[in-house]
C-alpha cells in the first residue's frame, strides 16, 4: 500500500505545474477549436439545407409554370376548335340552305367572312400543334381535310349541283373532336405527372 501511495505521489509531482497560464491557454485553445469546428459543421449543414430548399422551390416553381402553361394551351386549343366549328357549321349550313331573301353578292360576302374566320382559326390551331406528337399531326391533317372538303362544297355551289356529303362532314367533325379529346387526355396526364 505504501508503494502505491508513493507511485501516485510521484505521478502527481511529475504532472503538477505551477504555470496556470499554460493550463488556461490549453483550455482556452480547446474551447476555441471546439467552437470553430462546431461553427464550421453548422455552416455546412445550413448550406446544404438551404441548397436543398432552393432546389425544391425551383422544382415547385417550374412545375407550377409548366402546369399552368399546359392548361392554358389546352383551353386555348379547345376554345379555338369550338370557334372553328361554329364558323364551319354556319358556313356549311349556309351553302346547303341559302337564305331566300339574300342576293348572290350578300351570300358571297357572308361566305367570304366565314372563310376568313375559318382560315384564321385553322392557321392558329396549326401553329399551336406539336409536329412530333402523332395525335397533333393527325389533327393538323384532319383540319386540312375539312378545308379541302369545304372547297369542294364551294365548287358545287357554283356548278348548281348542290348535293353535299353531310355524313362525310359529320365524320370529319367527329374525328377532330376525338383527336382533341385524346390530346386533352394526354395533356391532363402530363399535368398530373408534372412533366
Amino acid at each position: 500500500m505504501h508503494e502505491t501511495t508513493a507511485i501516485l505521489q510521484q505521478i502527481a509531482d511529475n504532472t503538477a505545474t505551477d504555470n496556470a497560464v499554460w493550463v488556461a491557454a490549453v483550455s482556452g485553445g480547446a474551447a476555441v477549436l471546439g467552437a470553430a469546428v462546431s461553427a464550421l459543421v453548422s455552416y455546412f449543414v445550413t448550406k446544404r439545407s438551404t441548397q436543398a430548399q432552393q432546389d425544391i422551390e425551383n422544382k415547385r416553381l417550374k412545375a407550377t409554370i409548366v402546369t399552368s402553361e399546359r392548361l392554358r394551351w389546352l383551353q386555348d386549343i379547345r376554345g379555338r376548335l369550338s370557334m372553328l366549328y361554329k364558323h364551319l357549321d354556319m358556313q356549311f349550313n349556309l351553302i346547303q340552305r341559302p337564305l331566300g331573301n339574300m342576293t348572290q353578292q350578300q351570300m358571297q360576302d357572308m361566305l367570304d367572312d366565314y372563310s376568313g374566320q375559318i382560315m384564321t382559326d385553322v392557321n392558329m390551331i396549326t401553329l399551336m400543334l406539336n409536329d412530333k406528337d402523332k395525335e397533333q399531326i393527325d389533327l393538323r391533317q384532319e383540319l386540312q381535310n375539312v378545308l379541302t372538303f369545304m372547297q369542294q362544297c364551294f365548287s358545287q355551289t357554283t356548278a348548281n349541283a348542290q348535293t353535299f356529303n353531310t355524313q362525310q362532314y359529320a365524320q370529319m367533325k367527329t374525328n377532330i373532336f376525338n383527336l382533341a379529346t385524346i390530346i386533352g387526355s394526354e395533356t391532363w396526364k402530363q399535368i398530373s405527372n408534372l412533366e
